[in-house]
């Protein structure tokens, strides 16, 4: 078991950090007529069999068409249960997004400003005073990302329950030299969501998850959103699997995700994350102007991605690629992506019950489902 842990540990780390990004040309008019539903049923086959996951779903909304919402496979290998769209699943960095918008409506309500440096609510880091709240959400602080500490991953591999406090999570980044001076640089590094909750927390004297819930599940009535305490999952949630040393499926559901926490933390459905990712990118959840900044304040991404993805752009927790607009999750057991074009509305959402070894595994699906349903995007 413990080597098993082991590959769900180093799997985790690869698609929980990476950032993978696609620069999109928009060429043709969405569409989702019988021969494109034919196509996405052959996307969600062929992706089940290729990266060998028990299950995976499937939505997309186009305006004015009937939407493609789909389930295929199981949601429990053990009982032989299927999956259902409605299911809830682990959302992974999709929690990001969550944690930078509550920031964004507490700078919306003079509670903070984006320019505040760390160093006003937390001087753990010597650099603390150089670095903005800004540079947290758009990850170019330069603090190192607590998950690639080698401590750390010792201790989750050894047990997937172990509970972390997120000062515990910082002391494992406090250990090392930044990547590059506050604002000369870009490294996606969770630390910095972790960060974020850590001050919406202190700025306002309520616990993270409670600001969530006041200012984004409660007022956009999300049934089936939360942030969870340890291992807690409010009834049932879609079984995650990952292949262990041979191969052989290992269900990791059961976890304590505090060693996510901010960063990705939290349990949703398509349903809500449609909803969700529409309020982000309509502008309902924030300020006239501070919409207009985050939907325009996107940094350059690092020399890798640039050289592959040269269009790609991260924001306030954030990322675009063409006309899309959303993030991308992974923890044991699962993959996800919530996306979504402000201009034509369309809203992609894709999860997947494993986590292969392929880090661009949903990349691929999400690149095949856009050339699908957009003939003649370049991706």
């Amino acid at each position: 078991m413990k080597n098993t842990i082991k590959n769900w540990t180093a799997a985790a780390l690869v698609i929980f950090l990476s950032l993978s990004l696609i620069s999109c040309t928009v060429k043709g008019k969405p569409s989702l007529d019988g021969r494109t539903r034919q196509k996405l049923d052959k996307i969600m086959k062929d992706s089940i069999s290729y990266f060998r996951s028990p299950g995976m779903i499937l939505a997309v909304w186009i305006p004015g068409q009937n939407p493609y919402i789909k389930a295929k496979g199981l949601s429990d290998i053990k009982t032989g249960k299927r999956l259902r769209p409605s299911e809830r699943f682990r959302i992974g960095s999709n929690t990001k997004v969550f944690t930078a918008t509550v920031i964004l409506q507490l700078a919306d309500k003079g509670v903070l400003k984006l320019d505040d440096k760390l160093g006003k609510y937390f001087n753990f880091f010597p650099n603390s005073e150089n670095i903005t709240i800004r540079m947290l959400l758009n990850h170019t602080s330069g603090l190192f990302n607590y998950s690639e500490d080698k401590d750390f991953g010792k201790v989750l591999e050894a047990d997937l329950l172990h509970p972390f406090t997120p000062r515990q999570l910082i002391n494992y980044a406090v250990k090392h030299d930044p990547y590059f001076p506050p604002g000369k640089g870009f490294h996606y590094s969770n630390t910095n969501t972790v960060l974020l909750g850590m001050i919406i927390s202190k700025a306002t004297g309520v616990p993270l998850r409670d600001q969530i819930k006041k200012r984004i599940v409660d007022k956009l009535a999300l049934k089936n959103s939360y942030y969870p305490e340890g291992a807690e999952t409010n009834g049932e949630i879609c079984h995650g699997y990952m292949p262990d040393e041979k191969g052989k499926l290992e269900d990791c559901t059961k976890m304590n995700v505090s060693w996510a926490g901010a960063a990705g933390a939290m349990i949703s459905d398509i349903y809500d994350q449609r909803t969700f990712i529409t309020a982000v990118t309509d502008g309902s959840l924030l300020s006239k102007d501070l919409q207009e900044e985050r939907m325009t304040s996107w940094v350059t991404l690092s020399d890798s991605i640039k050289a592959e993805f040269p269009s790609a752009r991260y924001g306030y927790n954030i990322f675009k690629f063409g006309g899309f607009v959303g993030h991308n999750g992974g923890l044991p057991g699962t993959i996800s992506y919530m996306v979504r074009d402000p201009q034509s509305g369309v809203v992609l959402i894709m999860m997947m019950n494993t986590q292969p070894a392929d880090s661009d595994a949903s990349l691929k699906v999400l690149k095949e489902v856009i050339q699908t349903i957009i003939p003649g995007t370049k991706v």
